[in-house]
């Protein structure tokens, strides 16, 4: 999607015609009208190669559309529209305008890059005078030609750049019927500001953002390929945003929008003043192929900064609300979250950008201390019960006993106080990540130590098979410390932590894996039974047995 700067020029012509002129920032497009004695005249001048076009008397994608393409002659070809949302526009029933000569003001002032230049009159009394009275104007462009040429029902792609304008007209349109000495007065400038900001290529979240002083507000339309929900927040951060916007489709597959005030990481209750004005898309704003949800609203301009960049949360998710088709819904925590900003007190357009976000300690010491309760002592405790029986003798179960309850406990006690301080709630977080942490640490846990204390009890040096407890103990080790790597990962994302980091862990997790799949082949597992072979035997002296 592209927001375009605003530069509006005033020309004044020789004898009775004067112009008014729209260029973008970058002089991609350019709007000329010049009244005279007869019918004002539009001159569009674009520096795309492909096709270019301009919507009167509209701020929304719908109304009438003139586009122009170089034709097999060497001429322009030109067709009037009739643009409806964000499809191909069709062509009018009726052709309600006529070519005309570029004015000698205007073609004097061609752009340097050279592209696409038609002129034209309306023809339609209504329109014309409807076009001259209304300020407001919608353009795009595309670098790619159409399929014919020559022919004004062809068929052409979506564009590259587009936005909404306005132009001031009515000044030229007086002029050009009161005398020649008549000076048209300048088209004012617009008051509009506009930024806009992607997360990803993929389109995950965007937002494009226009901000009018004039009128006290500020515009914003968010889209996302996720299909759950998305929102949008004023602020750095969870505990410091000053309101939350938070949109998904009801059961009709309409918008549905609810502001609300967030806590750090608990569910954002709703506002008990709603300050938002849910309103169309603007037809400034291309929806990308890959977006499933979209909506846009408006907001008092003081509720974000006019003299520097405002920063902004974001949050995504793909599960949708309890209740869809009620604004107090509640939803699930987001699958993916950022920060960045946007500079809304410029003229013009601009880019926003994302802001580093450090982890906060406390989160950092919580996943520090679950990886080593959930993945370094485990590992290391599973390797010497299975390989190392045979070897270490009764240095075997210490070891293990120390590592899963004094390394994993201990470390299981700590990675929660931690996230506790940080979250200031009981086992807080509204996520799965907190959920199945919950169950790994206060629940599977203990019955794994349990479980642990019965098989070490009822041991028999003389037992000829591994009993069932034994062997449940093993099970649920296993599926545990599957379910607390799954966790980790989850956790990582959670925090958000870098590219580095998240693929960093999946590398030590295949590294650990080879290290017990060569170990499985060299030594083999050993099992604590009474047979031929004395106390301790492998998996191969079982089967053989």
């Amino acid at each position: 999607m592209n927001w375009i700067g605003l530069v509006v020029l005033s020309v004044v012509g020789s004898g009775m015609a004067s112009t008014v002129s729209y260029c973008t920032g970058g002089t991609e497009f350019c709007l000329h009208v010049t009244g005279g004695t007869g019918a004002a005249v539009y001159t569009v001048q674009s520096s795309a190669g492909g096709w270019t076009s301009v919507g009167v008397a509209t701020s929304q994608m719908s109304g009438k559309v003139f586009v122009g393409w170089a034709n097999s002659t060497g001429g322009v070809t030109v067709s009037e529209r009739t643009a409806s949302g964000h499809t191909l526009p069709t062509l009018a029933a009726s052709q309600s305008f006529a070519l005309a000569a570029v004015p000698p003001a205007v073609a004097a002032a061609a752009l340097p890059t050279g592209g696409i230049t038609f002129a034209f009159t309306i023809t339609d009394d209504t329109l014309a005078t409807r076009a001259l009275a209304s300020p407001d104007f919608i353009y795009a462009f595309s670098g790619a030609a159409p399929a014919d040429a020559d022919s004004p029902a062809s068929s052409f792609v979506q564009h590259d750049q587009s936005a909404a304008f306005t132009l001031d007209a009515s000044g030229v349109y007086s002029s050009a019927s009161a005398s020649a000495t008549a000076t048209p007065s300048p088209a004012p400038a617009s008051a509009v500001s506009a930024a806009s900001y992607c997360y990803d290529s993929a389109g995950s979240f965007c937002v494009a953002s226009a901000s009018d002083s004039t009128a006290g507000t500020a515009t914003f339309t968010v889209q996302s390929s996720s299909d759950g929900w998305v929102g949008v927040g004023i602020g750095s951060s969870m505990g410091s945003a000053s309101a939350m916007f938070v949109g998904w489709y009801n059961s009709s597959g309409e918008p549905v929008i609810s502001q609300r005030s967030a806590a750090n990481h608990v569910q954002p209750s709703v506002s008990s003043s709603q300050v938002f004005t849910q309103v169309s898309t603007p037809s400034s704003v291309s929806l990308l192929s890959t977006s499933k949800l979209s909506f846009s609203f408006q907001i008092p301009i003081s509720l974000i900064s006019t003299t520097a960049a405002t920063s902004f949360i974001f949050g995504i998710s793909n599960s949708a609300p309890s209740s869809p088709d009620s604004a107090s819904s509640n939803f699930n925590q987001h699958d993916t979250s950022g920060v960045f900003s946007l500079d809304l007190s410029k003229a013009g357009a601009s880019i926003g950008t994302a802001e580093s976000t450090s982890v906060p300690t406390l989160v950092v010491l919580h996943g520090l201390f679950m990886f080593l309760a959930w993945f370094v002592f485990p590992s290391a405790a599973i390797f010497i019960a299975r390989f190392l029986k045979h070897r270490l003798g009764h240095l075997w179960y210490q070891l293990h006993v120390g590592l899963m309850i004094g390394g994993t406990g201990l470390s299981i006690i700590l990675g929660l106080a931690f996230v506790e301080v940080y979250v200031v709630q009981k086992f807080g977080l509204p996520s799965f990540h907190s959920k199945l942490g919950v169950a790994i640490a206060l629940g599977v846990y203990p019955l794994q130590v349990l479980l642990g204390y019965i098989s070490n009890a009822k041991f028999s040096e003389d037992r000829k098979a591994i009993p069932w407890w034994d062997q449940l103990h093993w099970w649920i080790g296993r599926l545990v410390f599957l379910a607390a790597i799954v966790n980790i990962f989850l956790g990582l994302k959670l925090a958000g932590v870098g590219q580095a980091l998240l693929i960093a862990f999946p590398v030590v997790i295949v590294l650990v894996f080879f290290v017990f799949v060569i170990a499985e082949w060299k030594m083999g597992a050993a099992h604590h039974v009474s047979g031929v072979t004395g106390k301790f035997v492998t998996n191969v002296e079982l089967t053989e047995h």
